[in-house]
């Protein structure tokens, strides 16, 4: 579970600045970094590793769960009033480890900053650079920062009004939305043609037509009359779309200069 603010919780807002990313277009906003502290309860603890709480406090001997008694942190037995923590002293590596530095980033989050009358809302914001200073009675001091790359003019003009005040902050990460199974399935690809369905596609020439008709030896086309005889067998007439090859024609021409020449030779 990433860190998060569900409640409106009181945060001092120590500083305002300008994020300048050198990459941003010229119609860009150059974005906003907010530096804050506010007290938790060590619960918070849990969101960022679930030993630390154990780790940094613990129940003392013959003690009952204290409460929050002032905004100084002193605690006391309150009647009615619910323990902060059940673990409301600090250990002995709380007690010497005075401010913890945690580099974990929480991204694509919204904060809310509410002050007096005013309400601001950041989207798609970063908490980062988080120090932890755990403090006696059950209490954590917490200091972050918020990167809100978005924010217009006029936000920023009005969160540079918070600065040194106190806020009411909330913060929660955005859930991704669940999409339909179906939405996700790709198209199939298309089907590539092989070697044979092209060759079977492609046109083919008049020669190739021809020598397809023919390989069994047997007429593939009509003459005039409406026989089924093949071009060009003496005597038989052509289709009348059809034009033989012309090495078809050079060789049955050849073929009738001989005879004529066989006949002038006889007589």
């Amino acid at each position: 579970m990433p860190f998060a603010i569900e409640s409106p919780t009181t945060a001092k807002v120590e500083d305002v600045r300008v994020l300048s990313q050198k990459n941003r277009q010229p119609d860009e906003n150059p974005g906003i970094q907010l530096m804050l502290s506010m007290k938790l309860s060590n619960h918070h603890l849990s969101t960022f590793d679930g030993a630390l709480k154990s780790f940094l406090y613990t129940a003392a001997a013959g003690t009952t769960p204290t409460a929050n008694k002032r905004k100084d942190n002193m605690t006391g037995a309150l009647d009615g009033v619910e323990p902060v923590t059940d673990l409301p002293n600090l250990s002995g590596a709380g007690t010497h480890l005075k401010v913890i530095p945690w580099h974990e980033e929480v991204t694509g989050a919204e904060m809310s900053i509410a002050f007096a009358t005013t309400s601001l809302l950041l989207d798609d914001c970063k908490a980062h650079s988080f120090r932890i200073k755990p403090q006696e009675g059950g209490t954590v001091q917490l200091k972050y920062k918020i990167d809100a790359p978005n924010a217009s003019e006029s936000v920023f003009a009005k969160l540079a009004k918070f600065k040194s005040r106190d806020v009411e902050v909330t913060f929660e990460q955005h859930e991704p939305a669940q999409q339909d199974l179906d939405d996700d399935v790709p198209p199939p690809p298309p089907k590539q043609a092989t070697r044979a369905s092209k060759a079977a596609a492609a046109p083919k020439d008049a020669t190739q037509t021809f020598a397809d008709a023919h390989k069994d030896g047997t007429a593939g086309e009509k003459d005039i009359t409406g026989s089924a005889e093949a071009w060009p067998f003496p005597g038989k007439g052509k289709a009348p779309d059809e034009a033989p090859p012309q090495s078809v024609t050079t060789e049955v021409v050849k073929s009738r200069r001989k005879k004529v020449s066989a006949e002038e030779a006889s007589a």
